[in-house]
């Protein structure tokens, strides 16, 4: 949603009433609706609500820069010696493992609309049935949805490690299978946005190839948070 578009059709009045709802706000909903009454300079929003959400912004503006939303994203950045490292958190393979495991068990549900739908074909179909074999399908297959996402990401970021060391930068990341390595410049380093997705890549010299080194969802606070990593890594 473009929350700018939004709050630039609303009166004052209804944009003095939305100041009472920032504690349900997202980050992007938040920023929008600051920067819209920056732009207005009404008296009627100096109050408190108004220097609640100025102070919630600086708050979540300083944990951006800190990278207390990088966990989020499932990584951790952490200096070791005069290095810097990225990785995977161990919460984020944790949660993957645990996905696998629910995935695995709402699968087989998908055995028992089979059966379903078998006895259906072989008896008279009922209203009760067809409801039953219909649910059992959807959790099925929302399960193994699920389960071939976390295997996918294990299997992506299986052995993924970046160490920013000097102005050298070396990289392990699956490629076809294998754990390959690569060693890079930070100049090799940048941010994509492709439609609602976006991307912290690796652009590998000779054959400009692009290695995927972190992609998630084209959000504000995400990509503020990505932007402060490269920022990071390029500038340690």
């Amino acid at each position: 949603m473009n929350y700018k578009v939004v709050f630039e059709k609303k009166t004052e009045r209804e944009l003095g009433q939305m100041l009472m709802s920032i504690d349900d706000m997202s980050y992007e909903a938040s920023k929008a609706l600051y920067e819209e009454i920056q732009q207005r300079k009404g008296d009627q929003f100096n109050t408190e609500r108004f220097k609640k959400l100025e102070q919630r912004l600086e708050k979540e503006n300083e944990e951006i820069s800190d990278l207390k939303y990088l966990q989020n994203l499932g990584f951790e950045l952490y200096p070791d010696g005069d290095k810097l490292i990225l990785r995977r958190t161990r919460l984020s393979k944790t949660i993957d493992a645990i996905a696998i495991f629910i995935g695995l068990l709402l699968s087989a549900c998908l055995i028992g609309a089979i059966l379903v739908w078998i006895d259906m074909f072989k008896e008279d179909m009922t209203f009760a049935a067809i409801m039953m074999a219909i649910v059992l399908s959807i959790v099925g297959f929302s399960g193994l949805a699920l389960m071939l996402r976390a295997v996918n990401r294990i299997m992506e970021y299986k052995g993924f490690e970046l160490v920013r060391d000097g102005q050298s930068v070396s990289i392990k990341k699956t490629q076809d299978i294998t754990v390959k390595s690569y060693d890079l410049t930070v100049e090799n380093l940048v941010i994509n946005v492709d439609g609602k997705m976006l991307q912290y890549v690796a652009k590998l010299p000779g054959n400009g190839e692009i290695l995927p080194l972190i992609t998630v969802k084209a959000t504000m606070y995400k990509q503020a948070t990505l932007e402060k990593l490269a920022q990071r890594i390029a500038n340690s």
